[in-house]
């Protein structure tokens, strides 16, 4: 082998020759693709010469300046690691991924009465709704809004019934349970019912649970979820009905188990009692008009 020749091989014009072709090179914006439904407004791409649509809140990002995977984030918005959640591992040695995450994080109002939880979210909505404006910092004053209302149940002996109720408010609501012909906020002094609440799932919201231990017949009724502040109040029912069943000489109770889909799986199904109810007990037809007024 021709050893000096090695020795004197030198890797300097290559680098001079790729220095070259990059200084040479040059950015046409004029052939850059044009960008559309840029939510979060434009950041500069890979190469740093076009742009492109900026990620959104919540989505991955690759930190610092320069877009290598997944792309920067848009305005007002960083790239900033995202533990692991509960439950999901987040021990050593598990890596945390990079998302972008809104720098206001102060709630927003609406000119439509809305309250945005930060100034990233106002910023999506108003990119549809040009016409849209901020009405001031903070979130929107409201009377209190069911996000989600307590759903009707069929129960049987013995069973537990949970009932929920979800409410977004500002100022924060009192939530508050009764059942109807009784003058009483729940629990009460009633030993088998409970309430409980807590803040969320999200800001400004609270959620509250009713739960019946043991339900009997006489617990059958209609409940009401009553939600309320110093600007207004609003509320949401749901019954509950108790409903026996019996298959041959085999006592079975149906626990919140939709009463058609039950019929199908047994035919000689027959009904022993069906409280508050005016249908005639030990009638099939009767348990297909309980399915449907009661679920």
């Amino acid at each position: 082998p021709n050893l000096p020749f090695i020795h004197s091989f030198s890797l300097e014009p290559l680098r001079n020759s790729q220095t070259l072709k990059t200084t040479e090179s040059t950015c046409e914006p004029d052939l850059c693709p044009e960008n559309r439904g840029c939510r979060a407004g434009l950041v500069l791409d890979s190469c740093g010469c076009c742009m492109e649509c900026g990620n959104l809140e919540g989505q991955a990002c690759d930190p610092g300046n320069r877009s290598v995977f997944y792309g920067l984030c848009g305005t007002g918005l960083r790239c900033q690691a995202d533990p692991a959640p509960a439950g999901r591992g987040g021990g050593e040695g598990d890596e945390e991924a990079e998302v972008c995450v809104c720098e206001e994080q102060e709630p927003v109002c609406g000119s439509d009465d809305v309250t945005y939880l930060n100034m990233c979210q106002f910023r999506e909505a108003a990119f549809s709704r040009p016409e849209l404006r901020t009405k001031g910092r903070g979130p929107c004053k409201t009377v209190p809004v069911i996000k989600v209302p307590p759903l009707s149940q069929v129960n049987g002996t013995g069973s537990s019934l949970v009932f929920l109720c979800e409410v977004f408010a500002f100022p924060m609501a009192l939530v508050e349970w009764r059942k109807e012909g009784r003058d009483v906020v729940l629990p009460g002094d009633d030993p088998h019912i409970s309430v409980q609440s807590r803040g969320g799932p999200l800001k400004f919201e609270l959620t509250s649970w009713l739960q019946i231990e043991g339900a009997e017949p006489e617990d059958s009724g209609t409940y009401r979820c009553i939600a309320h502040n110093n600007l207004g109040s609003v509320s949401a029912s749901a019954q509950t009905t108790w409903v026996s069943l019996i298959i041959g000489e085999t006592a079975s109770i149906l626990l919140g188990m939709e009463l058609l889909s039950f019929l199908e799986i047994w035919p000689d199904l027959l009904v022993s009692q069906i409280e508050n109810s005016e249908l005639r007990p030990g009638s099939r037809v009767a348990v297909l008009h309980a399915s449907l007024r009661f679920l």
